[in-house]
């Protein structure tokens, strides 16, 4: 099975393991997913897989806790292993859409393979917004998708109300 926008390396050189904090097996990616972010180490911890359970981690694994919503991410996003979508529409510039994202960020990975989360920045993706009827009144707002046999039905999450809030 391919995965063109993958680079895999396999090494059995002790000096590279040992350089590396490695042992012979081990199965590591290494992502960045800004060029000025910092590299990040995802260590796969069984033992021995089969390679539909490999390929189905380096596929979840491969993207960003909150990914952005993008031509090149789409893809990736809906043809996931991952079944459920979180996605955010909010204006990125703005303080409510930097605060929603960090949010988002600070609650996404304990759900990393169960959820992924999406940041749709309603700005610049219009036809997505349109798509899911959003209004950029009612930003920020999520969206949860669960797409169990490709389609994309979908419920947005209301979340209290600011008199809930109080």
């Amino acid at each position: 099975k391919r995965m063109d926008d993958v680079t895999f390396a396999v090494t059995h050189e002790a000096a590279v393991l040992k350089d590396a904090g490695r042992k012979h097996g081990d199965v590591v990616m290494y992502k960045k997913h800004t060029k000025a972010g910092p590299l990040e180490e995802v260590v796969f911890d069984k033992a021995s897989a089969t390679v539909d359970e490999l390929e189905k981690w380096v596929k979840i694994e491969r993207l960003p806790l909150v990914t952005d919503f993008s031509q090149a991410t789409t893809d990736k996003i809906f043809t996931s292993p991952v079944k459920y979508q979180a996605l955010l529409f909010a204006d990125a510039a703005s303080e409510e859409g930097k605060s929603a994202r960090e949010a988002m960020e600070s609650v996404s990975k304990p759900f990393r393979g169960r959820i992924t989360a999406v940041f749709v920045e309603v700005k610049t993706n219009l036809k997505v917004r349109d798509y899911f009827g959003v209004k950029l009144e009612d930003t920020p707002c999520v969206y949860m998708v669960h797409r169990p046999d490709g389609d994309l039905p979908m419920i947005k999450y209301q979340g209290p109300s600011s008199e809930q809030l109080k």
